[in-house]
């Protein structure tokens, strides 16, 4: 550990940050410039779990916490912040009056470039019903709450959310479908989309006669999305047909999405 001096400079070097919209993160910040690292790593963990929080909030929470865990000297955690308020605030700068390696990491790191978990929304009919699936790629900084779907058939007046893997349009589904998925990272802040409630996807389809459909694109998303689940199928009846004991095969079933 260095030296209470050491620790003094800390905080005379330090400004107070900007002034935050949410309370949680103004009492943590409170905390720190008194000093007082144990209670501003508590409350700033509440913070993180809070649903309504502004990016610019959410930069305040990681810079505020990886101070805290410099002061502490706790490396590996302060590096992990500062990759996390990369992400959820890409245009925030350090203080100048922020601990000189820290600064000189951060810079580094902006330079380098760090990215979000990757997100992909897809839509297929099934049963003559826009199903629309949003996938998540790695997140090694455990930024990711959930994914949130919109969707809405042409003409409708708002778009339909759920936080979940899967939205499926209620009927009447009318051609084209607009769609988008998001990330939600911590506090409800989007870390990245595919589409967006302003310029969303677009998924174009027929119905048939009979309002059951989904053609070619149905087709493309069992084939490519969930696997040759037809010849997996055809594979289990074949080895049922010729074998006389009993099988401990289950039932096939379409395999979800994961990431």
């Amino acid at each position: 550990m260095r030296g209470a001096g050491w620790l003094a400079a800390l905080f005379t070097w330090l400004v107070p940050l900007c002034a935050s919209a949410h309370p949680l993160v103004d009492e943590a910040r409170r905390y720190f410039e008194q000093a007082e690292l144990e209670r501003a790593l508590e409350v700033l963990d509440r913070a993180e779990r809070a649903d309504d929080l502004t990016p610019e909030d959410a930069g305040t929470l990681y810079e505020t916490r990886a101070l805290v865990y410099s002061a502490l000297q706790q490396t590996s955690a302060v590096q992990r912040d500062l990759r996390r308020l990369a992400i959820v605030a890409p245009e925030r700068e350090l203080g100048p009056s922020a601990p000189p390696e820290l600064r000189e990491f951060y810079a580094r790191l902006r330079q380098e470039g760090v990215s979000a978990p990757e997100i992909h929304a897809e839509a297929a009919l099934v049963d003559g019903r826009v199903v629309i699936r949003g996938v998540a790629g790695e997140d090694p900084l455990g930024l990711l709450r959930s994914l949130r779907l919109g969707g809405r058939s042409a003409g409708a007046p708002a778009f339909a959310l759920l936080d979940a893997g899967q939205l499926t349009l209620e009927p009447p589904t009318i051609s084209p479908a607009a769609y988008y998925a998001q990330a939600i990272g911590p506090g409800g802040v989007v870390l990245a989309s595919d589409g967006s409630p302003t310029d969303p996807l677009l998924f174009s389809f027929q119905l048939s006669d009979g309002g059951l459909g989904g053609g070619d694109e149905l087709l493309l998303w069992v084939l490519i999305g969930a696997g040759a689940a037809v010849v997996v199928t055809a594979i289990v009846i074949g080895a049922v047909a010729a074998s006389a004991g009993p099988s401990d095969l289950t039932q096939p079933i379409l395999p979800e999405l994961t990431p």
